[in-house]
């Protein structure tokens, strides 16, 4: 269950919501405060009415609402921001912290790389082991979401202030049709990190995953279609190797940098 709380709840929102040091627009309750408060002077009666009757919740809840994703800010301080659009209108954003799995691997202690994926097979190097490595560090975001909803002026008069959820740890799957993607360092014995790519198969039957429509605009969708090889963004790392354990990540870029 998702751990409901007030935005007035400030110690909740420092402890569960920090997303990077502070700041502007680098926590769930920044990003929506951004957008103001919806139909504010009655201005959209309709998605007050949508929201009030919780048709909205439903919409999400099923898969309906349209979903766009955007990534802002740079280094530790980095986020991707997911919208929610109800009636046209960014009604819930989802905001994921930046992660690096390579954080303790410079790029000049990877060897070469290998990808996986049913019986193909191919080797990653040179400037397209560059272009993977660059998006493992500057691509990467914690699946774990903080969750906020927009404030709003109902029907009848009254403003509903923003409301924030902490997201749960997501539970994926895996497939026999995962990616793999593994890289060897020159640390000695040789060490090998490994990531798996999953894959539209792995994906919950419930449609309240939180990436139910990510992939809409992956490479690997593009390409594919929605057959069981599309690697759809979401990433686990099972073997640190000489770097660090990484939360299930999600990663967009990384799929079509080791396509190049």
């Amino acid at each position: 269950m998702l751990k409901i709380a007030s935005y007035l709840v400030l110690a909740l929102v420092s402890v569960s919501l920090l997303i990077g040091c502070g700041g502007s627009g680098t926590t769930a309750v920044e990003v929506v405060e951004s957008y103001g408060i919806l139909n504010q002077g009655n201005s959209d009666p309709e998605i007050a009415s949508i929201i009030q009757s919780g048709q909205a919740d439903t919409m999400i809840a099923s898969g309906q609402a349209k979903i766009r994703h955007r990534a802002q800010g740079s280094g530790d301080r980095r986020i991707l921001v997911s919208e929610y659009l109800i009636h046209g209108e960014v009604y819930r954003v989802e905001v994921r912290r930046a992660v690096n799995p390579m954080q303790n691997v410079e790029l000049g202690r990877v060897r070469y790389g290998e990808s996986v994926q049913g019986p193909t097979h191919g080797i990653i190097n040179g400037w397209q082991m560059m272009a993977v490595y660059n998006s493992l560090r500057d691509d990467s975001y914690e699946a774990r979401p903080a969750i906020a909803y927009r404030a709003w002026e109902g029907v009848d008069g009254k403003t509903r202030g923003v409301v924030i959820e902490e997201g749960e740890a997501p539970q994926w799957a895996q497939s026999q049709n995962d990616l793999s993607l593994l890289l060897r360092t020159r640390d000695w014995p040789v060490v090998m990190m490994w990531f798996r790519g999953l894959t539209s198969d792995t994906r919950r039957a419930a449609p309240t995953d939180d990436f139910v429509q990510y992939n809409a605009n992956t490479f690997a969708v593009a390409a594919e279609g929605q057959g069981v090889n599309a690697c759809d963004g979401r990433w686990i790392m099972e073997s640190p190797g000489p770097g660090v354990q990484v939360v299930p990540f999600i990663n967009m870029e990384l799929y079509e940098a080791m396509a190049k």
